[in-house]
């Protein structure tokens, strides 16, 4: 499993890029350690990131407030980037043998872990090997972030629990390393370091009084006082409040546990088996004597990350795939569901793989689409059916407004489990059941926030099919608003703004543009008429379905140079004008104008400028391009940028 996550770990960063999310906190963080023996990024920051530190705060890099010294530390912990910072010579190569070694063992902890339960060797490793073919695991275990390492040391420190009434040396060493490593990788994992420790210093009271007595005990206190006290040593030297974070937001945001367990933003959404496993380990603490303490344990550990990550405004794992602040306890239950799984009922048993399956063959499609999806891979549920034809009308039930189907989710599976394992027909039905309820409530998955370029041309399409005299509104506030709002929901092209689209110039520009300058006297004749014109994109191409569209922009000049614009549809075999034009601009040199074109879908839209006459260049402020007409602006009572 190690190679494997190792090729699927380069072949993502081939596909979408060498980091995303937060990844980039954690390798910049390796390369400060690596090339400069310190964890202070500033240095490490290119000019345009240190422009936008400058612009918009240290928060927006993820450098901490409570940074000592003037020093610019990340908030991120540094335990992670300190492993990668090995394997900074070796590039994404050796990072990625690292990562996929991590991940290959916590593989093969989960399977050690089922075997010393008492699940059977078949089953283990299906239930095992499903989990670790999962979109969940298998995502992780391919990008630079702590969780599957931190999903590691937990099951280990789960197997030393265990292991600690036969081999007390073997197993102190192993929990001394997990629980005193855990914080090291973040300070989410604290009370899982807690929680194991406690139930493996029980469980050596247990079976081995006389050596816990003797020099158990003693060598384990000693190791958390050294270990512990140079981590908060380092973490006051670092912080003024000895952590990098300005405020926890514990228990700011409760109702998020209950989102986060059942709803569109759960783990059991991305990952529906976890929902049964769940009842499993409640199962086991009840009606399984030999492995009721480590099911506390497990128990215990789920509650405190519920309760500690997510019941504050960021339960929804922030730009990540949803299941990322559960994923360090949640494989400790997959072997307890692998020893169930043994004495399930057959309904049950096809039950369980089933939901196992599911997220196995999203992983599957997610593989063979990652190039087209890019960096919209932490939405596989939502993205996939936008990319994949055979996959164009799937939905996602748990999308379902309330998170209706997430408690019922957990009802059906409670009595699946709770009840007696050879009432096959009762669980048929409840099963049955289930199945319905999910037809019933089944909907789009979509999110307006985030979308890929795919997913933004399915909207344009379900826009421009709206039957006004049909259509319902409704909104969220009191009241409507009693004046029209910008349609911000419908712009394709959010993302383009001064800090990112080309400067087009036929002048020498100061050196802090020269990232983004296009000289327009070294292009060579584009135009798609066969003049001597020469054009500078100012977008990446996009497909637009055929019907209407408004496009705006903002745009500023220098100089006393003439500037055309055009919006042309282009093929490989034909080109469809839809404006070619001069701006204008105020005394102020800017031109904010709006655009009625109507898009024939012959090719991908490409927005140009040029100039002409006299030196000068045009910086592009905004861009806008809304799938809208003019009745469905009034109708909803939406405007046009720049007329607000």
């Amino acid at each position: 499993m190690s190679m494997f996550f190792w090729a699927t770990g380069y072949y993502f960063t081939l596909s979408c890029g060498p980091h995303s999310g937060d990844e980039g906190h954690y390798l910049i963080q390796a390369n400060s350690l690596y090339y400069d023996h310190d964890l202070d990024i500033y240095n490490n920051l290119d000019t345009k990131e240190k422009l936008i530190v400058d612009t918009r705060g240290k928060d927006y890099m993820h450098i901490s407030p409570n940074s000592k010294g003037g020093h610019y530390y990340s908030w991120h912990p540094f335990g992670l980037s300190f492993l990668l910072s090995f394997t900074v010579p070796g590039g994404v190569l050796l990072r990625h043998l690292v990562l996929g070694i991590l991940a290959g063992l916590g593989c093969g902890g989960m399977l050690l872990l089922s075997r010393m339960i008492g699940a059977g060797q078949r089953s283990s490793l299906l239930v095992c090997g499903l989990f670790w073919l999962s979109t969940l695991w298998g995502i992780y275990a391919s990008r630079a972030l702590p969780e599957t390492a931190g999903a590691t040391l937990t099951l280990f420190l789960a197997i030393s629990v265990l292991g600690v009434k036969k081999s007390p040396r073997l197993s102190l060493s192993g929990a001394m390393i997990c629980s005193l490593g855990l914080p090291w990788l973040h300070v989410r994992f604290l009370p899982i370091s807690a929680i194991g420790s406690v139930f493996f210093l029980f469980n050596a009271y247990r079976f081995q009084r006389t050596a816990f007595k003797k020099w158990l005990f003693p060598t384990f206190l000693f190791g958390a006082c050294v270990i512990g006290g140079f981590y908060i040593k380092i973490s006051f030297d670092m912080f003024e409040s000895g952590t990098g974070y300005t405020s926890t937001g514990f228990f700011n945001q409760p109702f998020g546990m209950l989102e986060y367990l059942g709803g569109t933003k759960g783990f059991v959404a991305a990952l529906p088996i976890i929902g049964c496993s769940l009842w499993i380990v409640l199962w086991t603490i009840f009606f399984d004597r030999d492995n009721r303490y480590i099911s506390i344990m497990i128990l215990l550990i789920i509650l405190a990350i519920l309760a500690t990550s997510c019941s504050s405004t960021s339960f929804c794992d922030g730009a990540a795939m949803r299941g990322r602040m559960m994923l360090v306890g949640i494989p400790l239950s997959i072997p307890l569901l692998a020893r169930f799984f043994d004495k399930a009922s057959s309904v049950n048993r096809w039950f369980f793989l089933f939901l196992s399956v599911i997220p196995v063959l999203t992983f599957a499609v997610l593989l063979i689409y990652l190039p087209v999806v890019k960096r919209d891979f932490a939405m596989p549920y939502e993205i996939l059916p936008e990319v994949a034809p055979f996959l164009r009308n799937l939905s996602n039930p748990f999308a379902a407004p309330g998170s209706q189907l997430g408690l019922i989710f957990f009802l059906g599976s409670f009595l699946l489990i709770f009840s007696k394992q050879t009432m096959t027909r009762f669980h048929l039905i409840v099963v049955c059941c289930l199945f319905a309820v999910s037809l019933f409530w089944m909907q789009p998955d979509l999110i307006p926030a985030n979308l890929s370029k795919a997913m933004k041309k399915e909207n344009t399409r379900l826009i421009s099919t709206i039957n006004l005299n049909k259509a319902k509104l409704w909104t969220t506030n009191k009241k409507f608003p009693e004046r029209s709002v910008y349609a911000f929901f419908a712009n394709r092209l959010e993302k383009y703004t001064i800090e990112t689209t080309p400067v087009a110039s036929t002048m020498d520009l100061p050196v802090q543009d020269n990232d983004r300058i296009i000289e327009q006297d070294g292009l060579k004749p584009n135009d798609w008429l066969g003049r001597n014109y020469k054009w500078v994109t100012l977008a990446q191409p996009f497909p637009a379905l055929a019907g209407t569209a408004f496009f705006c922009l903002s745009v500023e000049q220098s100089g006393p140079a003439k500037v055309d614009f055009a919006a042309v549809e282009l093929s490989s075999s034909a080109a469809n004008p839809l404006l070619e034009t001069k701006l204008s601009f105020g005394n102020d040199n800017f031109c904010n104008q709006c655009f009625a074109l109507s898009p024939a879908d012959t090719g991908n839209v490409h927005l140009l400028a040029r100039l002409s006459g006299k030196p000068g260049f045009v910086r592009i402020h905004e861009l806008h391009w809304l799938p809208l007409n003019a009745r469905l602006l009034d109708k909803l009572h939406l405007t046009l940028p720049f007329s607000r």
